[in-house]
C-alpha cells in the first residue's frame, strides 16, 4: 500500500525487484502485479461478494500439511463486485474498506499508466459502473451481480405483474 501511495503520483515506469533475487524487469514486475491481484481477492479483506474458496499454500502442498495451511479466496461466476457494508458497521471496518479500495484504484491506475494486465475478473455491472457507464442498477443488472438474488426479483416482478392484472380486471370484481 504505502508503494502505491508513493507512485501514484509518478509516471515513472514501475519495475520491481524481490530482495534476495538476481532478476529484475519485466517478469518481477508481472509478478508483483498478478500476485497483488491474487490478495485483493482475499476472503478476509470482505471486500468482495461471492463464495469462498480454499486454496493451499504451496510450501504448504509441497510438505503435505493440513488444510490450515490454505488460504480463502473469494470466487464468483458473475464476477467480483462490491460486498456490501452494513448500516451499523463500525467506523474503523468502513474505514479500512475504504482504504483497500482506495488501493485499488491506485493499484488499478498504475497498471493503465504502465500498461499492465491485473488478474481482478469484476462483474460487467462494476466495470460499467467504474467506468462511469452506469449510475444505477435494475434487475437486468442484478444478474450480473448476484444471479440467484436476480432471479428472486424477476419471480416477485412476476406476482407483482399478475396481481396488477387482476386488480385490474372488471370481470373479477
Amino acid at each position: 500500500e504505502q508503494l502505491m501511495s508513493e507512485l501514484s503520483s509518478s509516471r515513472s515506469l514501475l519495475e520491481i525487484q524481490y530482495e534476495g533475487e538476481v532478476g529484475t524487469g519485466l517478469g518481477p514486475t508481472l509478478e508483483f502485479y498478478s500476485l497483488v491481484s491474487k490478495e485483493m481477492q482475499r476472503a478476509d479483506l470482505q471486500l468482495w461478494k461471492g463464495a469462498t474458496v480454499k486454496i493451499g499454500i504451496e510450501e504448504a502442498m509441497e510438505e503435505d500439511e493440513a488444510a490450515s495451511d490454505c488460504v480463502e479466496y473469494v470466487h464468483s461466476d458473475s464476477g467480483l463486485y462490491p460486498l456490501p457494508i452494513a448500516r451499523n458497521c463500525k467506523s474503523s471496518h468502513r474505514t479500512k474498506i475504504k482504504n483497500k479500495f482506495q488501493f485499488l484504484g491506485k493499484f488499478m491506475a498504475k497498471a493503465v499508466l504502465d500498461n499492465r494486465m491485473i488478474d481482478l475478473p469484476f462483474s460487467q455491472p462494476f466495470y460499467q459502473w467504474l467506468l462511469s457507464e452506469e449510475t444505477s442498477f435494475d434487475v437486468a443488472d442484478l444478474k450480473g451481480i448476484d444471479p440467484d438474488i436476480a432471479k428472486t426479483v424477476t419471480h416477485l416482478q412476476g406476482i407483482v405483474h399478475k396481481k396488477v392484472k387482476l386488480d385490474s380486471d372488471r370481470a373479477l370484481s
